[in-house]
């Protein structure tokens, strides 16, 4: 007589868990490509804008140019974070 079933001993258990799993590392991935392809975004961003005014900027790589001033106003809060800094 059976008193104790292992679930994790179950074929379905282990389908269950595999598609579970392949299924959170597509999720972690595309994340983590969706923030890489942000930063790369906004460097190419404030290397533009260190040569040409926001809308110029914007105009060029196809954005919203609040967008564009979103991301100049982020870059004047880091500078204003490292000048805070003590050496």
């Amino acid at each position: 007589m059976l008193t104790q079933v292992d679930v994790k001993r179950l074929p379905s258990y282990q389908l269950g868990y595999e598609d579970g799993e392949a299924r959170g590392e597509a999720r972690g991935e595309a994340r983590g490509e969706a923030r890489g392809a942000a930063k790369t975004q906004q460097h190419v961003v404030r290397q533009l804008l260190a040569q040409l005014d926001a809308s110029r900027v914007a105009e060029l790589l196809g954005l919203d140019l609040a967008e564009v001033e979103r991301m100049a106003a982020a870059q004047d809060g880091d500078a204003a974070r490292e000048d805070q800094q003590p050496d």
